[in-house]
């Protein structure tokens, strides 16, 4: 528990500096989009489908992220390796972290495109490993789109307009 909480504290303090250096790498193919995404809620937290590759996967969204996928599937897409970005967590722990560029990803039906993403064992921490997720939806990959999230009907509305 400890270990998330310093990892989701790093991960604030993170965005706001190395984002601008490392991870805003990639684009949206779709010009004037809309799209509409159901998604599934375990407790407070959005789980969203998001397809790679032709396989659809559970992602985490979290707009105060960047984009990260887990070891696993890091393992099964062997994305082109971008570099390694040093990270210090808030109780000063470093871990280097590989930097990937996802080729394509599609979420709902916006597809972006060399996608800077973060790699790290998910399955290092409990409460990932209890929500079955493969990785999170950042603010990196959604730089240029607004979000709007109604939690009664389940639906994110995508766009860049």
């Amino acid at each position: 528990m400890k270990k998330t909480l310093y990892f989701l504290l790093f991960l604030i303090g993170f965005c706001s500096y190395s984002q601008v250096k490392t991870l805003n790498v990639g684009s949206v193919k779709n010009k004037n989009y809309l799209s509409m995404i159901k998604f599934e809620m375990i407790g407070d937290k959005l789980i969203v489908p998001v397809q790679i590759e032709g396989e659809t996967y559970r992602f985490l969204l979290d707009t105060g992220a960047p984009n990260i996928i887990s070891k696993h599937l890091d393992s099964i897409l062997r994305p082109k390796k971008l570099g390694t970005l040093n990270t210090t967590d808030a109780a000063g722990n470093r871990q280097p972290l590989p930097v990937v560029s996802v080729s394509k990803l599609t979420f709902g039906e916006v597809e972006f495109s060399n996608t800077a993403t973060l790699v790290y064992d998910l399955d290092t921490s409990k409460i990932w490993q209890c929500l079955d997720i493969d990785g999170f939806i950042g603010s990196n990959m959604l730089r240029k789109s607004i979000i709007q999230i109604d939690t009664q009907t389940k639906t994110i509305i995508l766009t860049d307009n």
